[in-house]
């Protein structure tokens, strides 16, 4: 999944019991250089089938691995 500020990215979620046409719009995308490691903070929303269904706030904290 390509996460890009003000851009949609599309996809098919294939299941079992069928598919679903899925979009992320990302609103924000930030990424930061800490002393730590990175972080990256995303804030989108999914729609299935061309209808809005989550608002999401995702931040992750990257480390390396010692």
């Amino acid at each position: 999944m390509v996460f890009e500020s003000g851009k949609t990215t599309k996809t098919t979620y294939k299941t079992a019991y069928g598919e679903f046409d899925m979009s992320f719009f990302a609103k924000n995308v930030q990424i930061f250089q800490r002393k730590t490691g990175m972080e990256i903070i995303l804030e989108y929303t999914l729609s299935i089938n061309k209808q809005p269904t989550t608002e999401t706030m995702m931040r992750i904290h990257c480390t390396e691995k010692e």
